[in-house]
């Protein structure tokens, strides 16, 4: 799970610093007043600008890495610049928990349409076109008209319901069932009621399992209301170039993984032969032994029966030799 930290070097400021320079904020209450409108349009405005001209930075390429070669189950960001699609890999792994720039939505139809900043200007919301077409239908079959709704920017503003909520709940706990052994937090204090459920959730699901929980900051953001295995904060500037690092030693660990495969494979082969001697062995043991007590029984019988047969020839030579002469000898 990302937030707003992932994409400052790709030049998107946080939230922070868009309150403090934009003078406006992400909460509910910026439609209440059409100054407020204005100021919240205009921000989103350069914040769409912003985000069409950002590339993807070197943490992003490392997620992509991931995603690549199939370690990463999902990506849960807070962010709304859609980065994460400009990259081969890692969009299709992306859920973007509270909208994206690049989209203008009618809350009520849920009608979705591209973002285009000329719609925003000022503090008056554009209609929503397909209403407009929906209205003229109804005109011309001579209906009762039904109001036109307006376009918005598709942003999960402080304050409202996110109309996704249900879904994304219903990916999370399919997610979980795939059974994930490590769960990072980078670039995030989990301020946001939302997302600071789901981390909880899937941090739980991960410790579970035995796995890992990791929180990443490059200042002290870390979130005291979720419990983590290990938290990095503070991390420097000048230590960010790690992540390149790991993004091309991440070649190396799918090769890894494919000769981890391989020795595995090769092992559980030499277990089947070493299995099969074992069973020979034991085969080969079980007919000594009966061979050995065929012969111990044979020994013993026939020798009991050869000292019979020389007793018996013993005493009758002896009788023969007494009914025949007395003088005799006894036989020997």
């Amino acid at each position: 799970m990302s937030g707003a930290g992932i994409s400052v070097n790709a030049g998107i400021p946080d939230y922070q610093t868009l309150r403090k320079s934009e003078k406006s904020s992400f909460d509910i209450s910026v439609y209440n007043s059409a100054a407020d409108t204005a100021r919240f349009l205009t921000m989103v405005c350069n914040l769409s600008r912003q985000s069409s001209q950002a590339k993807p930075t070197a943490f992003h390429c490392f997620l992509d890495g991931f995603a690549s070669n199939g370690r990463l189950i999902r990506h849960y960001t807070q962010n709304i610049d859609c980065i994460e699609h400009r990259l081969p890999n890692l969009g299709e792994r992306t859920v973007q928990l509270h909208g994206r720039i690049d989209e203008a939505v009618y809350k009520s139809c849920g009608w979705r349409t591209s973002f285009l900043p000329t719609w925003f200007c000022g503090s008056d919301l554009p209609d929503c076109t397909r209403c407009q077409g929906v209205a003229l239908e109804r005109e011309r079959m001579g209906q009762r008209q039904r109001g036109i709704g307006r376009l918005r920017p598709n942003v999960v503003l402080y304050g409202e319901d996110n109309p996704s909520g249900h879904i994304i709940g219903e990916l999370a706990e399919r997610d979980i069932k795939t059974g994930p052994d490590a769960i990072f937090m980078v670039g995030t204090a989990l301020k946001v009621p939302g997302a600071k459920k789901l981390a909880r959730k899937l941090c739980r699901a991960v410790k579970a399992r035995g796995g890992v929980t990791v929180s990443i900051n490059k200042d002290d953001a870390y979130s005291p209301h979720v419990s983590f295995t290990a938290v990095i904060e503070r991390l420097e500037s000048d230590k960010l170039h790690m992540i390149s690092e790991l993004k091309e030693s991440n070649n190396h660990i799918a090769e890894a993984i494919e000769l981890k495969d391989l020795a595995e494979r090769e092992v559980a082969h030499f277990k089947s032969i070493a299995q099969a001697i074992e069973i020979d062995n034991e085969k080969l043991q079980q007919e000594v032994k009966t061979l050995t007590e065929v012969v111990e029984h044979f020994k013993s019988t026939t020798v009991k029966s050869l000292d019979e047969f020389t007793n018996n020839l013993k005493f009758g030579l002896n009788l023969f030799a007494a009914k025949t002469s007395s003088e005799c000898p006894p036989f020997k």
